[in-house]
């Protein structure tokens, strides 16, 4: 039952100290999300990768995929097909892996992946997938322009398909927080 669901998460939140309120609405999940978002002015949409619909690009469910693509605000897709046990010592986030392709919205995420590496001080890769590596020289160049000085970081070219490449990066790095922009 969905209103049990919805007590459920309620009381995890409360939990945790996070005032939550819920709302049951009719409709295809991940407009739906990003519709209440916009709603209520939310800063983010925080939704799991595996979702109701079929896993396309970057691994999605249908849900995640149709909020990142819709929402008009920051998307958080949290992995939730493994159980990962934190201690209190871990930090949350240890490595970011950002991908660009010099577009707007790919300039928008490193930016935001240059301000949470800053926020977290962590490490920051920062990749382009291309044919062309002049290209990508220069726009990685530019993508790592207007970072905070003091933020660790790397770059990396790659050959490929980016959603592929972007997560085998993530993998091999030990990334555990990836940003990307949502067109592109």
């Amino acid at each position: 039952d969905g209103l049990r669901v919805l007590a459920k998460a309620r009381e995890s939140a409360e939990r945790y100290g996070v005032a939550a309120v819920t709302d049951a609405r009719p409709g295809e999940p991940g407009e739906t999300l990003a519709g209440v978002a916009g709603e209520v002015a939310a800063d983010l949409i925080a939704v799991g990768d595996v979702g109701m619909g079929k896993a396309r690009r970057l691994r999605l469910g249908g849900v995640a995929e149709r909020a990142a693509h819709s929402a008009p605000c920051d998307v958080l897709i949290v992995r939730t097909r493994r159980k990962v046990r934190k201690t209190a010592e871990q930090p949350l986030y240890r490595k970011i892996v950002v991908g660009t392709d010099g577009s707007s919205t790919a300039t928008e995420a490193v930016r935001k992946a240059f301000d949470l590496g800053m926020m977290l001080e962590i490490h920051v890769t920062v990749v382009y997938v291309a044919g062309d590596e002049l290209v990508g020289s220069i726009v990685l160049e530019r993508a790592v322009a207007a970072k905070p000085d003091w933020v660790p970081y790397s770059t990396r070219l790659e050959r490929g398909q980016p959603a592929d490449k972007l997560i085998d990066t993530a993998e091999g790095e030990d990334g555990d927080l990836m940003v990307v922009g949502n067109k592109g």
